[in-house]
């Protein structure tokens, strides 16, 4: 089989990319090294280990979900900080894709409620710290917390493997390149999967690893 899309990575990146893939109906397949979100168990966290092991596939940041599937689950809705996105496809733009990234997650069962600072109590904060050379710029927030956040991003999981190929635990060797165009992946065990497309999101902990590709 030849997939229209093949994308390597399944943080955040990948699994919003496979949505709108699969919602124009191409034949999409994600891999990942690291494990879904029931099978991610660090050493550490577990308390079977005082120091880190080093594990082929570290469960802190990798895996479904990607590094954001162990944090708190906050979703800072606002253009005001957190990158330089704006600066490409312009402000109005940019609120539209927060909107729909927060009511993807609404959708897939985050809390509904989100929270955004005003008052008095915060127009006195922000004066005092401007008095004293500091800048705060207020943000609409949604907690999802933790376990919510797991539970949001399985679900995400449990509806893209009924449209899509997913392969997690799996590494990928190398990206194959033809004729100046990359069109396939090199896993691990020595076997290829053929794309259209290759869409390397692999975050931060795979960045070495796609740098060492290019």
């Amino acid at each position: 089989m030849v997939y229209d899309v093949i994308i390597v990575g399944s943080g955040p990146a990948g699994v919003f990319a496979a949505m709108e893939l699969v919602r124009h109906g191409k034949k999409t397949l994600i891999v990942d090294k690291g494990r879904l979100i029931r099978d991610r168990k660090c050493p550490i966290v577990e308390g079977k280990s005082k120091t880190c092991l080093n594990c082929e596939s570290c469960s802190i940041v990798s895996g479904w979900g990607g590094a954001g599937s162990a944090s708190d689950g906050k979703l800072t809705l606002t253009t005001g900080f957190g990158g330089n996105l704006e600066q490409n496809i312009g402000e109005d733009a940019l609120l539209d894709m927060i909107g729909y990234v927060d009511k993807t997650f609404v959708d897939y069962g985050a809390d509904n409620n989100a929270y955004e600072p005003g008052g008095d109590i915060v127009k006195d904060t922000i004066r005092k710290a401007s008095s004293v050379g500091l800048k705060i710029l207020p943000a609409r927030i949604r907690h999802i917390g933790t376990d919510a956040s797991r539970e949001v991003l399985n679900n995400m999981y449990e509806d893209l493997v009924k449209k899509c190929d997913i392969l997690m635990n799996t590494f990928v060797e190398d990206i194959i390149v033809e004729g100046g165009r990359a069109v396939g992946i090199r896993l691990e065990d020595g076997t290829e999967r053929r794309g259209e497309y290759i869409l390397a999101a692999p975050g931060r902990e795979g960045a070495s690893w796609l740098a060492s590709l290019v």
